[in-house]
C-alpha cells in the first residue's frame, strides 16, 4: 500500500501535461509555428539540437535545416560554417546568403541573438526565455 501510495504522489496527475510542458521547455515549439505560418519552405539555420525537432515538424512543407544533430552527415567545413553564424564571428552573414537562410532561430544565450542579427537587419519575430527567432524580414 505504501508502494502505491508513493506512485500516486510521484507521478504527475496528467503525463501528457508533463510531456507537452517539458517539450515546451527544451524545443522552439513557439518559433516553429510562426516558422510555419511564414515561411512553411523557409531554410532555417537553427541550432544544431533543435535542427531535429524542424525537420521533425517542417520537412513537409518543404522547409530546411542549415544543420541538425547528425554531425556525422555534415562536411566539417559545413559545421564550421555554422559556428561561424551561431557565434555571429566575422563572414556570418555572406554564410546565411550564399545558403539563403530565410529564418535564424537560436536559444537567447547564443552570440547571434544578442544583438548581430538585429544589426545586420533581421528581424526579431519572437523572443522568449527558450527561442529567439528571426526572419529576412517581418510583414
Amino acid at each position: 500500500l505504501v508502494a502505491v501510495a508513493g506512485v500516486i504522489i510521484l507521478a504527475p496527475p496528467d503525463p501528457a501535461a508533463a510531456v507537452r510542458a517539458s517539450i515546451e521547455r527544451e524545443l522552439p515549439v513557439q518559433g516553429v509555428e510562426l516558422l510555419l505560418e511564414e515561411v512553411p519552405d523557409g531554410r532555417i539555420a537553427s541550432w544544431y539540437g533543435w535542427g531535429g525537432y524542424v525537420i521533425g515538424n517542417m520537412y513537409d512543407s518543404g522547409a530546411r535545416v542549415l544543420v541538425d544533430g547528425r554531425n556525422d552527415m555534415y562536411d566539417e567545413a559545413i559545421l564550421n560554417e555554422y559556428n561561424l553564424v551561431k557565434n555571429a564571428e566575422p563572414g556570418w552573414q555572406e554564410i546565411v546568403d550564399g545558403y539563403e537562410v530565410d529564418a535564424l532561430l537560436f536559444p537567447p544565450f547564443e552570440p547571434i541573438t544578442k544583438g548581430p542579427a538585429e544589426d545586420a537587419g533581421w528581424c526579431e519575430a519572437y523572443r522568449d526565455d527558450n527561442e529567439v527567432l528571426y526572419l529576412r524580414s517581418c510583414t
